[in-house]
């Protein structure tokens, strides 16, 4: 019999991945973090002065970005060696 495969699977599957969860929103933040801190410095150089709320909204970007990358990291390395020692260990 031939099987038959689901693609739905695959794709939930790939959702439930941490990498995609919170690493890819972690990479855009990062990089709107690098288009502020752009945005940031050309103004400074224009007026001589920062807007709070702009070089603020660009440090939280960059933790957030940095924290969800870490956190995607973690939590896909812990993943794996859960299913290591689950596929390994279990009787």
């Amino acid at each position: 019999k031939p099987k038959k495969i689901n693609i739905s699977e695959g794709v939930v599957k790939n959702i439930k991945n941490p990498l995609f969860l919170f690493g890819i929103p972690g990479l855009l933040m990062i990089l709107t973090s690098f288009v502020l801190v752009y945005n940031v410095i050309g103004r400074y150089d224009s007026i001589d002065s920062v807007s709070m709320g702009t070089a603020f909204v660009t440090i939280s970007a960059t933790v957030l970005g940095i924290l969800s990358l870490m956190a995607a990291i973690i939590s896909y390395i812990l993943g794996k060696q859960t299913e290591f020692i689950l596929t390994n260990y279990s009787d």
